[in-house]
């Protein structure tokens, strides 16, 4: 997938499921090794601040601009808005380097394919997979995979009620901007559909399932008091939708109901910071 020019071209080549296989399995192969020239990540304000302090050195932020020395992540710390804006222009004013995609970068989307794979070998049967929808490179690289094995599981992607593209996308059957509504789930949710995903995620995705804050909260507090799982508000969507049963909305709003059967849900990250989550656990929304 690293080598296809374009969005159009990863989607064509998974109608045929043996290329497609071998791409996902070149890209995973133990002998490519990258070597390291030093990286600039780019992180939102308000992503929790432990990402921040993870990239960071020590936790300090260093400024975007600075110096990037041999083998070091630094970040660049920006507005909700202005890191949205640097995912829809794949450019970050200032630096000239290659740009690799969070979501649509084609060897990010192989790699997000063997979360697939994975599934398969460990649930032949699967019936359903739900997976967060931050901008589709997730959910159509695991439905990809899929695909390409010869599953029929739908996959749905999990929105939270304040920022829904995917659904709103799915109902006028074109890539849509929507209002987006700052919330503790601050791991998916963008601002707008990414245009060069939508031919993947419309034609790989079932639907979009639509859950509350409410139930997010309930899905973090179950997963933390069942299975000592600590997940973000955006990891969680996938069990607040599988919990709350509801029917996906899929292609001009129709209702798509959740196959019967055994269901797998990707716990998609953990960035959640403590007092949030020990709000959560209060039972109380952030």
């Amino acid at each position: 997938l690293a080598r296809a020019t374009d969005v159009d071209a990863v989607d064509g080549c998974f109608d045929r499921p043996e290329l497609g296989m071998d791409l996902v399995e070149e890209a995973v192969a133990p002998d490519r090794q990258l070597q390291d020239p030093g990286q600039l990540v780019v992180l939102a304000r308000d992503h929790a601040r432990h990402q921040h302090d993870q990239v960071g050195r020590d936790g300090d932020l260093l400024a975007a601009g600075q110096q990037i020395a041999h083998g070091d992540a630094q970040p660049a710390v920006l507005t909700r808005h202005r890191w949205w804006r640097v995912l829809v222009d794949r450019h970050y004013d200032g630096l000239e380097a290659h740009f690799v995609h969070p979501v649509s970068d084609q060897a990010v989307i192989a790699g997000n394919a063997t979360i697939g794979l994975e599934i398969l070998e460990d649930l032949p049967g699967v019936a359903s997979v739900l997976v967060p929808y931050g901008g589709g490179g997730l959910s159509s690289g695991i439905a990809a995979a899929l695909r390409a094995a010869g599953s029929n599981a739908p996959v749905f992607a999990c929105e939270v009620e304040t920022a829904t593209p995917l659904a709103a996308s799915l109902a006028a059957q074109a890539p849509m901007s929507i209002e987006h509504r700052a919330s503790f789930v601050d791991g998916i949710g963008g601002r707008s559909m990414l245009e060069e995903m939508w031919p993947l995620a419309s034609s790989l995705l079932a639907g979009a399932c639509v859950v509350t804050l409410e139930e997010i909260c309930d899905a973090i507090r179950s997963l933390v008091s069942r299975v000592r799982v600590v997940a973000e508000g955006a990891g969680a969507t996938s069990l607040a939708a599988a919990l709350a049963g509801r029917d996906a909305k899929g292609a001009r709003g129709a209702n798509v109901p959740l196959p019967s059967g055994p269901i797998v849900c990707v716990i998609s990250g953990g960035n959640i910071d403590p007092a949030k989550l020990a709000t959560v656990l209060d039972g109380r929304v952030p």
